[in-house]
């Protein structure tokens, strides 16, 4: 998949400010600043840097629930086989829009 946003993984720092940035190259410009709540500046900023890593579990999660799909017994119940379905359509593929198209 082509990228058009920073490729991961990313980190972030607390100089002065608390920014998210490449994790190869610290010296980089920042990606983002982080502000707000004080009490809740970190566990953003963890959330924002981990958003490559997420992604490319979701993107390998739907090329195994594809995968999985070929070989589905036809004797998993049909509630199992649309629960199955219903995650991979409206969770994974969900996620993975919003996080790649504008």
């Amino acid at each position: 998949m082509q990228t058009t946003y920073t490729e991961g993984p990313w980190t972030y720092k607390d100089d002065f400010e608390l920014v998210i940035v490449p994790k190869n190259s610290p010296e980089a410009e920042a990606i983002c600043e982080i502000t707000g709540n004080p009490s809740e500046q970190f566990a953003n900023a963890r959330l924002i840097a981990a958003a490559p890593t997420m992604l490319n579990a979701l993107i390998e999660a739907e090329k195994l629930i594809n995968s999985i799909r070929q070989y589905m017994p036809k004797s998993i119940q049909n509630a199992d086989r649309f629960n199955f379905e219903n995650i991979n359509a409206n969770v994974i593929k969900t996620a993975i829009q919003k996080a790649t198209q504008p």
